[in-house]
Parts: structure tokens; C-alpha cells; sequence
């Protein structure tokens, strides 16, 4: 089965209604993929979005970069490769909303990429796409895994079809 995993503004929107993320959620739940949640995702949702993803979509599983610990600790970031290079995303000031967003991007993708990188990690942001097919991650659009989830769908289809 595949893995998914959603980063933030992913999950905002499917929780959101907003389509094509939200027919993801409903694929998810169908069974057609195993969603997982980065933790640092949940952490940072408000109260009205984490309200929804307990009705909406509480059987995704919640990961973590490997050892709590360190994957908290910058320093600890920065040893798994998890802060991407400055030549991709600019200079940011440590400390500031641009910088905790890039960190928070890192931490994801690093929880996403302890689990396995042939998942799929899924998000809109072109930084965040770049940085992790540089680290050789597979990477898709919301509109993408759609797409490629239907394609799987309608070959099974005709597979089963042939069979009988």
C-alpha cells in the first residue's frame, strides 16, 4: 500500500474542503493510501483546524524525525540534513515567521523521509518540492496523486474485469 505523507498547508486544505486535497483525505479514508501526519504539522494547527482533523481525519498515522531528541534540536536538524540550503531558500533570520516556517518544512520532510523516501511526500510549495527531490525523495501535487490514484484505480479496474 502506499504511504502518504501531507505537510501543512496539504492537510489545511483538505481539512479546509478545498479540492484536490480534500478528495485526497477522502481516498485516505477510503483505504486507497495510508496518510501520515508529520507531528510538527499537528503541533501547529489552531484549535478550529485541529478540531477538524479529529473529526476528519484522526486515523492518519503521526510521525516524528528519528529521535525525538534530536530531531527538535537544531543541531540536530542540521545533522540529518534537515534545513534546506540557503542557495535554494534565501536568507532567512533565525527566529522569524519565514525561518520557523523553513524549519518546520525541514522537519516534516525529515520525518517523512525517516519512515521511507519511495513514499510519497505531498505538497503545493515548489521550495519544499525541490529540496526534496534533491534528497531524492518522490514527491506530488495534491491535482498529482490525484491523478496517479485514479490511473492506479482504473488499472486495477480493468485488471479485475480481465480476470472475471
Amino acid at each position: 500500500m502506499v504511504r502518504v505523507t501531507f505537510d501543512a498547508s496539504t492537510l489545511i486544505e483538505a481539512l479546509s474542503g478545498q479540492e484536490p486535497a480534500q478528495a485526497l483525505l477522502e481516498k485516505a479514508r477510503a483505504g486507497e493510501f495510508e496518510l501520515r501526519i508529520p507531528e510538527i504539522v499537528f503541533a501547529r494547527l489552531n484549535d478550529e483546524t485541529r478540531a477538524r482533523f479529529n473529526e476528519r481525519a484522526s486515523f492518519a498515522q503521526r510521525i516524528r524525525p528519528p529521535s525525538g531528541a534530536l530531531g527538535l534540536a537544531s543541531l540536530g536538524r542540521f545533522a540529518l540534513g534537515g534545513y534546506p540550503s540557503p542557495s535554494i531558500h534565501g536568507s532567512e533570520t533565525p527566529g522569524s515567521a519565514s525561518w520557523r516556517h523553513t524549519s518546520d518544512d525541514a522537519e516534516a520532510l525529515a520525518a517523512h523521509e525517516s519512515y521511507n523516501r519511495r513514499d510519497v511526500f505531498v505538497t503545493s510549495d515548489r521550495r519544499l518540492r525541490r529540496q526534496a527531490i534533491s534528497r531524492g525523495t518522490m514527491t506530488a501535487t495534491p491535482a498529482e496523486l490525484v491523478r496517479i490514484l485514479d490511473q492506479i484505480a482504473l488499472s486495477d479496474a480493468h485488471a479485475r474485469r480481465r480476470e472475471s
